[in-house]
């Protein structure tokens, strides 16, 4: 998988190298053109757009792939009628942490791409002041990707209505809240195969063996 991935994704290098060097000979030499003066307009939009696209692409891929191993692993290695309550507490935190991790992830890139990070914090030279403004604007990114995935009611805070405008108005941000959507959906319905797997593992079924 990781081989057909690798080979993949060194293509795709290869058409976009020849796409780009295609796209910088024909500005270079017909600069007066309509079409140049469009390429150049969206120059930047579209590697912006590129960018979350790819961005998602590899959250993707390592989140699927964890879950994956997680499904291959470890869901028949528990054994809940020996685990402590300690352990049964550790266990339900690490789905908690799992069910949420595509937020915590997508997060970061919401945080990325959003303007108010770029306008507001290229000031600052102090890099604790820096971290000091950016945690409480992240934690805030978290809880709109988090209101995303389970539909809570979002605060009108000016952080979150400015990430859900930029939702509705930027292709990258819609690019982005795509692979969200789709990976939080596949994340619920493989923890909720693995907490099933874990209930009947505990009660005692095994698969019927043909004689």
């Amino acid at each position: 998988m990781i081989l057909k991935l690798t080979i993949w994704i060194l293509g795709f290098a290869v058409y976009f190298f020849f796409f780009i060097t295609f796209l910088i000979f024909f500005v270079k030499n017909y600069p007066e053109n309509s079409v140049t003066l469009a390429i150049v307009s969206s120059f930047n939009n579209v590697l912006i757009n590129f960018g979350a696209l790819i961005f998602s692409l590899i959250l993707t891929v390592f989140i699927i792939n964890f879950l994956i191993k997680l499904i291959q692993k470890d869901a028949m290695s528990i054994q809940v009628k020996e685990m402590s309550n300690f352990q049964i507490s550790k266990l339900f935190f690490k789905v908690f942490i799992i069910i949420i991790f595509a937020d915590i992830t997508f997060s970061l890139l919401y945080f990325s791409f959003s303007t108010s990070n770029i306008q507001n914090f290229h000031n600052y030279t102090n890099i604790l002041e820096y971290y000091a403004k950016i945690i409480p604007y992240y934690i805030q990114t978290f809880y709109y990707a988090f209101c995303l995935h389970f539909a809570v009611p979002m605060p009108t805070t000016p952080v979150i209505i400015e990430l859900d405008k930029s939702a509705k108005e930027l292709a990258h941000f819609q690019i982005v809240e795509f692979f969200h959507f789709c990976i939080n959906k596949l994340i619920d319905i493989t923890m909720l195969a693995y907490i099933a797997g874990i209930v009947i593992h505990a009660l005692g079924f095994k698969k019927s063996s043909h004689n």
